[in-house]
């Protein structure tokens, strides 16, 4: 049981997305599955976030803006820059009100409901975040997004999945075939449901 992956190609890293209130450097390391069976995923998990996901349009390659609201009982904005000569983005993540979110939110685009999956590893103090995206016909869909969490960036990556999967993609190839670009692309242009704007 279980997906061997080669991640010989991956930057080596950490990802900090529960950090609050303070600027790290953030090293993902993302992989896109088509997984077997949901049920199998769900299975594995110790934890459940129920999240609902904008991107803050911003005139600049430098970086990127969103806000996110988590089990309706947190809001967050998150900033990330890139710099050059540095892996990876320099994020900063801090709590808003809700009146804010809102607020935001009428500026935001490509929103999304996800629910993220986490599961940790057997022998690694390691845990992977398995999010879950919703189909234009409502139910989840087999493609997820998944990323390592909380990773020694001195340690060997571990080079399985603790679920089969049908077929993955280790975005963060360097070389990665410029059809398997677009394959992530058609993901979140047609296969994951985007939020309707409200009025």
């Amino acid at each position: 049981m279980g997906t061997r992956i080669d991640t010989s190609c991956f930057r080596r890293g950490v990802s900090n997305e529960d950090v609050l209130n303070t600027t790290v450097n953030e090293v993902e390391l993302t992989i896109y599955a088509l997984v077997a069976n949901l049920d199998q995923v769900e299975g594995a998990c110790v934890e459940r976030k129920r999240m609902e996901q904008w991107d803050i349009p911003v005139d600049s390659d430098q970086g990127r803006m969103r806000i996110r609201k988590v089990d309706d009982l947190q809001w967050q904005l998150t900033s990330k820059t890139y710099r050059p000569g540095l892996i990876g983005a320099m994020e900063c993540t801090t709590t808003i009100v809700k009146a804010q979110y809102d607020n935001i939110k009428r500026l935001a685009v490509n929103g999304h409901y996800k629910t993220r999956l986490v599961i940790p590893f057997v022998s690694h103090p390691y845990k992977w975040e398995v999010d879950v995206y919703y189909t234009r016909g409502g139910g989840p869909s087999r493609w997820v997004k998944i990323d390592l969490e909380g990773f020694d960036i001195n340690k060997e990556i571990p080079e399985e999945l603790p679920f089969d999967c049908e077929e993955i993609i280790l975005s963060d190839d360097p070389n990665l075939p410029e059809a398997k670009r677009r394959q992530i692309e058609e993901l979140w242009k047609d296969e994951w449901l985007k939020i309707s704007r409200e009025p």
